[in-house]
């Protein structure tokens, strides 16, 4: 087991997600999860779509419904009963959560093909570069400052916001980028949330194991939501290796910097 920091990232917008979920020997229920503004998990239910999934299920009769994180980073969809569950013809539901086709019934717990795409971990705590540990980040104001010949002075300001750099040391390639691009990879992170501007909770000291029993509490604490910072030019993730492997294929050094960002609302 090892303690790391797990990036939660979000889909804006999301459209009406339209699908059907069985009990097995029911028929099946057609159910729907509202388009809306949802992270893959958050504290309110309104914004987290686990929870918007888990009140599907309830609505088919599913007994004890629960989506949750394990220690191998991967998503399980468990009840008490057994159940199938055929995605959105469009894919993307499914997609967001990990899963590579339909969940075919005869079973009461499924665990994601792939590490979802919005999710992120380097298998190690990060470093807080931008402000002292756990803290959303150092305030950045839209100040201006003006002296009149008399020596008074005049200070108007609009508002601030909160910047914070993120960085890690020594990541493993294989958390970084591979030939498979399939998940878990800080290269399909970047490409799905951070280069977009999609908003990110920050877990901060999580258990982090290849287990499938155990899950992930998402009680630990938290920070975000942020986005990623680019400023006025074109954005590519940073490609450095980590020193003493600078002629090796092993490890990887990760830093971005991030602003704290206006949270969702669904209404």
């Amino acid at each position: 087991m090892t303690i790391s920091t797990w990036l939660i990232g979000s889909y804006p917008d999301l459209p009406q997600q339209d699908f059907s979920i069985t009990r097995e020997a029911d028929p099946a229920t057609p159910v729907t999860i509202d388009a809306g503004s949802y992270y893959l998990h958050a504290a309110s239910g309104s914004l987290s779509l686990f929870d918007q999934l888990a009140s599907a299920m309830a609505t088919a009769s599913i007994a004890g419904a629960n989506i949750r994180f394990l220690e191998n980073r991967k998503i399980e969809i468990f009840g008490l009963d057994n159940f199938s569950i055929t995605w959105p013809g469009d894919g993307l539901l499914r997609q967001i959560l990990g899963f590579n086709g339909d969940l075919p019934g005869g079973s009461s717990s499924y665990i994601a093909d792939n590490v979802s795409k919005y999710f992120w971990s380097g298998a190690k705590p990060m470093t807080w570069v931008g402000s002292p540990v756990n803290v959303l980040g150092t305030p950045v104001y839209d100040q201006q400052l003006s002296i009149t010949p008399d020596g008074t002075i005049y200070s108007t300001g609009h508002y601030s916001l909160s910047v914070n750099e993120f960085s890690w040391r020594f990541v493993a390639l294989e958390r970084y980028q591979t030939s498979t691009g399939a998940g878990g990879e800080f290269i399909e992170f970047f490409d799905t949330i951070l280069r977009r501007g999609r908003n990110f909770i920050l877990w901060w000291q999580v258990n982090e194991s290849d287990l499938t029993s155990p899950q992930v509490l998402p009680d630990a604490e938290q920070q975000g939501p942020y986005v990623m910072t680019g400023g006025r030019k074109a954005i590519s993730p940073k490609f450095v290796r980590s020193t003493g492997f600078k002629r090796m294929n092993r490890r990887q050094d990760i830093d971005f910097a991030v602003v704290g960002a206006r949270e969702y609302s669904n209404s």
